[in-house]
Protein backbone atom coordinates (compact mmCIF):
# COMPACT_ATOMS: atom_id res chain seq x y z
CA UNK A 1 0.00 0.00 0.00
CA UNK A 2 2.95 2.35 0.50
CA UNK A 3 3.55 2.52 -3.25
CA UNK A 4 -0.12 3.26 -3.84
CA UNK A 5 -0.07 6.11 -1.32
CA UNK A 6 3.13 7.49 -2.89
CA UNK A 7 1.45 7.47 -6.30
CA UNK A 8 -1.70 9.16 -5.01
CA UNK A 9 0.37 11.80 -3.20
CA UNK A 10 2.49 12.34 -6.30
CA UNK A 11 -0.53 13.08 -8.49
CA UNK A 12 -1.95 15.51 -5.92
CA UNK A 13 -4.51 13.44 -4.02
CA UNK A 14 -4.51 13.79 -0.24
CA UNK A 15 -5.81 11.44 2.47
CA UNK A 16 -8.17 14.01 3.98
CA UNK A 17 -10.91 12.71 1.65
CA UNK A 18 -12.76 9.49 2.48
CA UNK A 19 -12.69 8.62 -1.22
CA UNK A 20 -8.89 8.64 -1.11
CA UNK A 21 -8.84 5.59 1.16
CA UNK A 22 -11.47 3.77 -0.89
CA UNK A 23 -9.54 4.56 -4.07
CA UNK A 24 -6.27 3.32 -2.55
CA UNK A 25 -7.91 0.03 -1.58
CA UNK A 26 -9.52 -0.24 -5.03
CA UNK A 27 -6.11 0.16 -6.68
CA UNK A 28 -4.66 -2.48 -4.36
CA UNK A 29 -7.41 -4.95 -5.28
CA UNK A 30 -7.12 -4.24 -9.01
CA UNK A 31 -3.34 -4.61 -9.05
CA UNK A 32 -3.79 -8.01 -7.41
CA UNK A 33 -6.70 -9.07 -9.65
CA UNK A 34 -7.60 -7.06 -12.76
CA UNK A 35 -10.91 -8.89 -13.11
CA UNK A 36 -12.30 -6.53 -10.46
CA UNK A 37 -12.54 -4.01 -13.31
CA UNK A 38 -14.99 -6.22 -15.20
CA UNK A 39 -17.73 -5.53 -12.69
CA UNK A 40 -16.94 -2.55 -10.52
CA UNK A 41 -20.41 -2.00 -9.09
CA UNK A 42 -21.17 -5.64 -8.32
CA UNK A 43 -17.74 -6.81 -7.20
CA UNK A 44 -15.17 -4.08 -6.48
CA UNK A 45 -17.35 -1.59 -4.59
CA UNK A 46 -18.95 -4.27 -2.39
CA UNK A 47 -15.48 -5.57 -1.46
CA UNK A 48 -14.33 -2.07 -0.51
CA UNK A 49 -17.56 -1.41 1.42
CA UNK A 50 -17.20 -4.67 3.33
CA UNK A 51 -13.56 -3.92 4.13
CA UNK A 52 -14.41 -0.37 5.24
CA UNK A 53 -17.63 -1.09 7.12
CA UNK A 54 -19.79 1.14 4.96
CA UNK A 55 -22.39 0.93 2.19
CA UNK A 56 -21.63 0.35 -1.48
CA UNK A 57 -23.33 3.62 -2.49
CA UNK A 58 -21.05 5.53 -0.07
CA UNK A 59 -17.95 4.00 -1.65
CA UNK A 60 -19.13 4.80 -5.16
CA UNK A 61 -20.08 8.39 -4.29
CA UNK A 62 -16.87 9.09 -2.36
CA UNK A 63 -14.60 7.83 -5.15
CA UNK A 64 -16.62 9.63 -7.83
CA UNK A 65 -16.48 12.89 -5.82
CA UNK A 66 -12.75 12.53 -5.32
CA UNK A 67 -12.20 12.06 -9.05
CA UNK A 68 -14.45 15.01 -9.91
CA UNK A 69 -12.64 17.29 -7.44
CA UNK A 70 -9.27 16.08 -8.72
CA UNK A 71 -10.25 16.65 -12.34
CA UNK A 72 -11.64 20.12 -11.62
CA UNK A 73 -8.40 21.07 -9.90
CA UNK A 74 -5.74 19.40 -12.06
CA UNK A 75 -7.31 18.16 -15.30
CA UNK A 76 -5.55 15.36 -17.12
CA UNK A 77 -2.16 16.83 -17.92
CA UNK A 78 -0.18 15.11 -15.18
CA UNK A 79 -1.96 11.78 -15.60
CA UNK A 80 -1.33 12.02 -19.36
CA UNK A 81 2.35 12.57 -18.64
CA UNK A 82 2.54 9.56 -16.32
CA UNK A 83 0.43 7.28 -18.49
CA UNK A 84 2.15 8.25 -21.72
CA UNK A 85 -0.96 9.14 -23.70
CA UNK A 86 -3.37 12.07 -23.70
CA UNK A 87 -6.24 12.02 -21.23
CA UNK A 88 -8.42 14.93 -22.28
CA UNK A 89 -11.78 14.14 -20.70
CA UNK A 90 -12.55 13.21 -17.12
CA UNK A 91 -12.28 9.43 -16.91
CA UNK A 92 -15.05 7.28 -15.52
CA UNK A 93 -14.33 5.81 -12.10
CA UNK A 94 -13.41 2.43 -13.59
CA UNK A 95 -11.03 4.12 -16.04
CA UNK A 96 -9.42 6.24 -13.32
CA UNK A 97 -8.79 3.16 -11.17
CA UNK A 98 -7.43 1.26 -14.20
CA UNK A 99 -5.14 4.15 -15.19
CA UNK A 100 -3.68 4.43 -11.69
CA UNK A 101 -3.30 0.65 -11.34
CA UNK A 102 -1.46 0.53 -14.67
CA UNK A 103 0.77 3.47 -13.75
CA UNK A 104 1.60 1.65 -10.52
CA UNK A 105 2.32 -1.62 -12.35
CA UNK A 106 4.48 0.12 -14.94
CA UNK A 107 6.20 2.11 -12.19
CA UNK A 108 6.01 5.27 -14.31
CA UNK A 109 5.18 7.64 -11.46
CA UNK A 110 8.71 7.88 -10.08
Amino acid sequence: MDEIHKLLWRIGLRPNYVGYHYLAYAIKLVTEDETYLFNVTKRLYPEIASHSGTKVKNVERAIRSLITNYWDQFGGSYLSHLFGCPIVTKPYTREFIAILANILKLNTYV
